[in-house]
């Protein structure tokens, strides 16, 4: 998942949230609690965003 799609599927300016959320997918990854798959990488980036009050603007399917 890159920051241009976040920022896209976000509706979010670019900034430190973008990192931070990459940062969080990356570690989910590395630590085995997500595999590497885009799938599962665009539902836990949905659930952390969530938990920051993030609100999805667009189908990350689209």
């Amino acid at each position: 998942v890159t920051g241009d799609e976040i920022i896209r599927l976000y509706n979010i300016p670019p900034g430190r949230i973008i990192g931070d959320l990459k940062d969080e997918i990356k570690e989910a990854i590395l630590e085995g609690v997500i595999r590497n798959d885009r799938k599962e990488a665009l539902r836990f980036l949905a659930d952390i965003a969530a938990k920051k009050g993030l609100i999805l603007s667009s189908n990350p399917h689209e």
